[in-house]
């Protein structure tokens, strides 16, 4: 499915307290869902790009992991999305992306891609992930500059 299919808002999005889990995995969704409840944040979780983006049109999330393989529209086409949300065609720099695929030139692959904050492999340590969060949340108010679509 083609990431265009995913209908633009037609009036601005309000801004969410939420940290958004989309994998199509319920596991692994719970698991990462887990991780950042224990440490106190707020969390809604998608199992696919549909459902993420009508989470998304509701309510913006603070950041979004997202698996790199979903059914329909992928995670990197979700990404894609979200920037053609911004204003003046600024990138939504709130991603942590989540693959399954640790060879070398994925890794490159994924750390080169503007539409992704951070780029992490399962299995990843919760620590990582958690690093991952606040090095984001912290990067982006900072000045009160979070990106807000």
């Amino acid at each position: 499915m083609d990431e265009r299919l995913l209908p633009l808002p037609d009036k601005p999005i309000p801004q969410g307290e939420h940290i958004l889990v989309v994998d199509d995995t319920p596991a692994m969704a719970n698991l990462i869902a887990g991780y950042l409840c224990e440490a106190g944040y707020n969390v809604e979780i998608a199992h696919n790009a549909e459902e993420a983006w009508e989470s998304l049109l509701q309510k913006l999330p603070l950041l979004i992991t997202v698996d790199d393989f979903l059914p329909g529209v992928s995670g990197l086409g979700l990404c894609y999305r979200l920037r053609d949300l911004s204003d003046e065609g600024n990138i939504w720099s709130n991603t942590i992306m989540i693959a399954d695929n640790s060879m070398p030139e994925h890794l490159l692959w994924g750390y080169r891609q503007p539409l992704i904050s951070i780029y992490l492999t399962k299995p990843f340590n919760p620590k990582e992930l958690l690093w991952s969060v606040r090095r984001i949340l912290k990067t982006s108010s900072k000045g009160d500059e979070r990106y807000r679509i």
